[in-house]
């Protein structure tokens, strides 16, 4: 999520505009093999799409240690474009890059097809709102987050007081991640309202005008401005337009919400596989909440987790949500260090996935090792690099340097809220047999398995 969302969410909106996105394929690709990846798409959908996202995968693992090590290039196919993937050495050179150059928008908007879907524009509103308004107002929701995550856990986790029972948990999460970030994008009036949960989710527009009303009708009354997303959206749009409102909000609203619920899936499948970090983050989850003179969580707390922040973080670096970051399309010629040029209207990108699993920066790269970035954050002056918010070469899965992902505070907040509540309330495992559910790839986004099932029961 960069400017507002990870990186490469764009690709992940691609999900909700598939026929579109299937006529427009054949225009924009041309070489024979991936064409006739289209074809086998038409006839056996997601099938091929997934199949198509594991060659995809196996290009840019080969690409990275064969071309990207060395200091070299390689090229990705994408629907809308070709990506020149950066070698790591540039990247502190690229992440600076001025967006009038190199556009993260403009990017998201060609993958997203907006001038049909709508979807990427008014990237600018929600960043100014997110980086401005939201990031200040932290300390104030805490509260309303926690209120609410209790309730969402409650409402949308099945009854398990004396059995195990079986949960799709990316179906679960949604729902919790729609209500809890709802409470702070439209307030507590229209968030439990199943008609503003299902225009998140499947983004439409209709229960947003409503609210849009409701926001006006109490500035003409004189009343105080609700401090949540919506209004800071209101405040922040250039021009007064309730349809560019709305659908900025919606875009915040849709892709804050999936991009979480997949974090938090891939959360939910490690816990079950790791059954021995249960008790340590508990621990630890108990004492911090001891120190605290009402025993609740509260901003000033959360940053003491650093177990839980720990384990998020590794399972964010081995299940990201893209294979890519730093993704940008070329407005003007850029000379890279070695001379490279840039074109205007190329993209390029960096291969985030392959460096979060390259040997020579992380030990045992493939294991799963929720202490890993808690030692790392013992050495002298490392004490903040490693947190899950702090981006660096090393992690990019919210993006490097200037336009790294401005709402990644909150969404570790909300992340720690649930994972808090949902440990001190859930015991979680595998079902018998099952290993931990892979991920699903298309094209070079990630997504979790929405059909995998794991157990919970409520702790006594």
């Amino acid at each position: 999520m960069e400017n507002t969302f990870s990186p490469l969410t764009g690709q992940l909106l691609l999900s909700s505009t598939a026929g579109i996105l299937t006529c427009a394929l054949f225009l924009v690709c041309r070489s024979g093999q991936f064409q006739s990846f289209l074809f086998e798409f038409l006839k056996f959908g997601r099938t091929s799409s997934s199949r198509f996202g594991v060659l995809v995968h196996s290009a840019i693992k080969d690409g990275y240690y064969k071309q990207n090590k060395n200091g070299g290039y390689f090229s990705v196919k994408a629907p809308h474009a070709d990506y020149l993937i950066i070698p790591p050495k540039f990247v502190d050179f690229v992440k600076n890059i001025p967006e009038s150059k190199a556009t993260f928008q403009g990017d998201i908007e060609d993958s997203s097809l907006a001038p049909y879907t709508s979807l990427g524009y008014h990237l600018d509103i929600v960043a100014k709102s997110t980086r401005i308004d939201l990031t200040k107002h932290l300390g104030g929701i805490m509260p309303d987050l926690l209120d609410e995550t209790k309730y969402a856990l409650s409402t949308e986790l099945p009854d398990c007081d004396k059995e195990w029972i079986p949960i799709k948990p990316f179906h679960n999460m949604l729902r919790i991640v729609s209500l809890v970030s709802g409470r702070v994008f439209v307030g507590p009036e229209l968030n439990r309202n199943e008609a503003y949960i299902e225009s998140t989710v499947n983004y439409t527009t209709s229960s947003m005008m409503a609210a849009f009303a409701q926001r006006l009708a109490a500035k003409a009354a004189g009343q105080e401005p609700i401090n949540d997303m919506l209004t800071w959206n209101m405040h922040n749009v250039p021009k007064f337009d309730p349809s560019v409102i709305a659908a900025a909000q919606l875009l915040v609203a849709f892709a804050a919400i999936h991009t979480t619920s997949n974090q938090l899936t891939n959360m939910l499948y490690d816990l079950a596989a790791h059954p021995e970090y249960h008790e340590p983050l508990r621990l630890e989850i108990e004492e911090v909440l001891a120190s605290g003179s009402d025993h609740a969580l509260f901003k000033g707390s959360l940053p003491k987790l650093r177990k839980l922040d720990s384990f998020m973080k590794e399972s964010q670096r081995l299940y990201p949500p893209a294979l890519l970051s730093i993704t940008r399309r070329v407005n003007s010629p850029i000379e890279l260090p070695d001379g490279r040029l840039l074109q205007k209207g190329s993209y390029f990108a960096v291969a985030n996935s392959q460096i979060c699993r390259d040997p020579e920066i992380f030990e045992n790269p493939d294991d799963f090792d929720m202490f890993r970035f808690e030692r790392m954050r013992s050495k002298p002056g490392e004490e903040h690099k490693y947190q899950f918010v702090t981006t660096s070469l090393e992690t990019m899965a919210f993006g490097h340097g200037a336009h790294a992902c401005p709402g990644r505070f909150f969404a570790s907040n909300e992340i720690k809220m649930i994972m808090v509540e949902f440990l001190r309330c859930y015991e979680v495992r595998l079902p018998p047999g099952a290993e931990r559910p892979s991920t699903v790839m298309h094209g070079h986004s990630c997504a979790v398995s929405t059909t995998a099932e794991i157990l919970i029961r409520k702790r006594a």
